[in-house]
C-alpha cells in the first residue's frame, strides 16, 4: 500500500532549434500587348536579400540595454542559446535602426513575449 510520494523537478532549456527561414518571392510579369513589365512588392519589413527577423531583433534590442550586456557577449549568447551567429556589427545596426523609430524596440519586445 502506497503511503505517499516525493517529487523532484528539473527545469532546463531546450536544445537550440533550427532557424526558420521564410522566403518571400516577388513574381514578375510582362503584358503581352504593351510589353510593360511589373513586379509584385515585398512586405514593407523585408528590405534585403537576407535579413534577420523581428524575433531575433527583439532579443538583440532588449538584452544589451536592460542588463547592460556587451555586444560581444550578446553575440556569443545568441549563438549558444539559439544557434544564431550574429556579428557585433549586426547587433549595432539593429540597435541603430530601431533607435530611429520611436517606440520600435518596446513594440518588438512585447510582440515576442
Amino acid at each position: 500500500m502506497a503511503t505517499g510520494h516525493v517529487a523532484r523537478q528539473v527545469v532546463d532549456l531546450h536544445e537550440p532549434q533550427l532557424l526558420v527561414v521564410s522566403e518571400h518571392r516577388a513574381h514578375a510579369g510582362r503584358c503581352p500587348a504593351s510589353g510593360t513589365q511589373t513586379r509584385a512588392a515585398f512586405p514593407d519589413w523585408v528590405s534585403a536579400p537576407v535579413q534577420y527577423g523581428k524575433r531575433i531583433g527583439g532579443f538583440v534590442l532588449d538584452l544589451p540595454h536592460d542588463p547592460l550586456l556587451p555586444e560581444q557577449r550578446l553575440a556569443t549568447l545568441m549563438a549558444d542559446l539559439f544557434g544564431v551567429p550574429l556579428a557585433t556589427a549586426t547587433i549595432a545596426r539593429i540597435s541603430q535602426d530601431c533607435a530611429r523609430i520611436p517606440g520600435q524596440s518596446r513594440q518588438l519586445w512585447n510582440r515576442n513575449r
